[in-house]
């Protein structure tokens, strides 16, 4: 079991066979499960299940219930999103031919009774601050103004309408694409084929097969840093695994929850 902030997440594994043939299965999997309160166990109706970064969404149905079909092998970024409640994402690796199922609980366990507070509220937050808090994060503006690494904008992806995230790194200094089984990999030119850079989506740290799962419409912005003397303080903790670089993605999703100096 995965303690989550806002929840808990169970995941079982299941038998491999999904009872089509061996042929037509081969690369399909599927992640499914159910959302229910914490404190009452009761489904949770019409949550948002989101695979981050792939662009699929599905809400539950009547019992809490929710499913995503073929999926090929590769690492997924799961959200699950309720009224007034969220889980963090978490990453769920899905083998071939493969049935992951998994237990949200949305909500707190026990309800705390908190003292009387007085606050005063702050000053009301303008609509252009808020747009662009959403759309890049203050540290992302910050690291961009070093010029340490390089950096590709939301304005750039739709300048170049690339069919994939891969052909992003096309042409970015220094960065070449591994390609081994289908799956490519962007790499620093001078690492050797088993050298994969850190992937960090979001502030969570994965690894770098997630990048295949991703659409370029789901991607605010990328920062690529091609060894450790170039990786951002607040990545610290991971530098040394930096060896082969590190690239940061900031998602589109869900862009409601970006605040500004976030």
């Amino acid at each position: 079991m995965v303690r989550l902030a806002a929840g808990f997440l169970t995941v079982a594994t299941l038998a491999a066979g999904l009872g089509a043939p061996a042929g037509a299965q081969e690369r399909r999997s599927v992640i499914r499960g159910v959302v229910v309160v914490t404190s009452t166990l009761a489904p949770v109706p019409g949550a948002q299940v989101a695979l981050v970064g792939a662009g699929r969404t599905v809400r539950t149905n009547k019992d809490g219930v929710f499913e995503f079909d073929s999926l090929a092998a590769g690492t997924y970024l799961v959200q699950v999103r309720g009224v007034g409640d969220e889980t963090p994402m978490t990453q769920v690796p899905v083998g071939r031919r493969e049935v992951i199922e998994l237990e949200v609980k949305l909500g707190k366990a026990d309800a705390v009774l908190l003292p009387e507070l007085v606050a005063t509220a702050p000053e009301p937050v303008k609509p252009e601050d808020l747009i662009e808090g959403m759309r890049l994060p203050s540290e992302f503006v910050a690291r961009k103004k070093l010029g340490l690494g390089q950096y590709i904008t939301r304005e750039e992806i739709l300048e170049r309408r690339p069919p994939t995230v891969m052909d992003l790194f096309r042409g970015v200094r220094g960065v070449v694409l591994s390609c081994r089984n289908g799956i490519c990999v962007p790499r620093p030119t001078r690492s050797s084929q088993n050298c994969n850079p850190i992937v960090v989506v979001d502030r969570v740290s994965t690894d770098a097969g997630v990048l295949a799962s991703m659409v370029p419409n789901d991607i605010e912005a990328i920062e690529v840093y091609l060894g450790m003397s170039t990786v951002p303080a607040e990545y610290l903790q991971a530098a040394d695994r930096a060896q082969c670089g590190m690239i940061v993605v900031w998602t589109r999703v869900p862009p409601q929850k970006r605040r500004p100096g976030s």
